[in-house]
């Protein structure tokens, strides 16, 4: 496979920093994307209101090619007092087809082209190089290599993981489970993890490895799937401290994750942030309200006679 760059600078965009809209639909040597900007309400020491703009990026004719990914950055620029400035710079990697990446700009105050206009000028560029999952040399896949320490050969998708028994099953009752004489997966010298990705897979393990990896905003929703699915309740407890911290997700995605796995101090963080009527009433008109835990939304209502 050849290795591939791909270098791509955006024409300037004028839009409504308070209008959800879609900036482009782009097309570079084979890689595709959808760039949209919608703004949202975002955590900084209280809830305010912010702009996120989002790429969708595409390489389904690559992948024919033997392209697994892409890594890189995602520059963005912003036209302040007739003044282009660079805004921010986003180190990205994409590991599917299909995947956004969603940043967080900043308060609406901040995007503006001056103090008196609602409008937002921006342009952005990106640098991308491919990479082949089988010649890959992240990281993240050095981790996983035989040495001594290790006993047990997963494989996933076809690339093997070395791991020790002991290790994971501590951090594991799945693979407690399976390492047990009960199973016949014991007895076996590779062990195949089904219908999973290595990429995710890899992620999963490598933030229990003595030498962590930091989980990134776009494997934070399969890095928790995967914790629940393989009883990883560490896994959990590492994705909530990097959330309780994190930049680019929205206030709403933060507290409907934080219900969904239980995750208590991320649920008490956003639920501090509400300060008023509105606020709440924005949390109940998403679909996603009707599946919160009862006791979270007791928790909103009693937030709301707080503040009211």
């Amino acid at each position: 496979m050849t290795e591939k760059v791909i270098e791509y600078k955006s024409e300037q965009r004028v839009f409504q920093y308070k209008t959800t809209v879609e900036l482009e639909k782009g097309s570079k040597d084979g890689l595709n994307w959808v760039t949209i900007y919608k703004p949202q309400l975002s955590i900084y020491s209280r809830l305010v209101e912010s702009g996120f703009i989002s790429w969708t990026f595409e390489w389904t004719e690559l992948q024919k090619e033997g392209i697994d990914g892409f890594s890189g950055f995602i520059q963005v620029y912003l036209v302040k007092d007739g003044e282009k400035i660079p805004h921010l710079k986003y180190d990205v990697q994409l590991n599917a087809c299909g995947q956004k990446i969603t940043r967080r700009l900043g308060m609406f105050t901040d995007l503006t082209y001056d103090t008196s206009s609602t409008n937002i000028y921006c342009t952005y560029e990106f640098n991308l190089k491919s990479y082949n999952l089988a010649t890959r040399t992240f990281p993240i896949d050095q981790l996983f290599i035989s040495s001594a320490d290790t006993d047990a050969i997963l494989v996933v998708e076809n690339y093997k993981i070395y791991v020790n028994k002991t290790f994971l099953s501590m951090h594991s009752d799945y693979f407690r489970s399976l390492f047990s004489a009960n199973f016949k997966e014991a007895s076996l010298s590779e062990i195949p993890i089904e219908e999973v990705k290595y990429e995710e897979f890899a992620r999963l393990l490598a933030l229990i490895h003595p030498k962590p990896i930091t989980p990134t905003d776009e494997s934070v929703e399969s890095l928790l799937k995967l914790a629940e699915y393989f009883q990883m309740p560490a896994v959990i407890c590492h994705v909530e401290q990097f959330l309780l911290g994190a930049s680019h997700f929205d206030f709403f995605q933060l507290l409907f994750v934080a219900d969904k796995y239980k995750m208590e101090k991320l649920i008490e963080k956003c639920i501090g942030m509400i300060t008023t009527l509105d606020h709440v009433k924005r949390v109940k008109a998403f679909p996603e309200y009707e599946n919160l835990a009862h006791i979270t939304k007791s928790k909103i209502l009693d937030r709301l006679m707080q503040v009211v």
